[in-house]
């Protein structure tokens, strides 16, 4: 469910998109979601560093 939500908010999918994803195109885009969201965060924490 979180990633129609991360979807919909950075992509700019409707969650009836994501739904009609078959199951492992939606495990194949949760898992990109997860690397953007941990590649964002080490680059905040990277610009906090300096």
């Amino acid at each position: 469910m979180l990633t129609a939500y991360y979807c919909f908010v950075n992509l700019g999918w409707p969650p009836s998109q994501y739904d009609r994803l078959p199951y492992g195109e939606k495990l194949l885009v949760t898992q990109f979601a997860l690397k953007a969201m941990n590649d964002q965060r080490e680059a905040e924490e990277k610009l906090k560093r300096r």
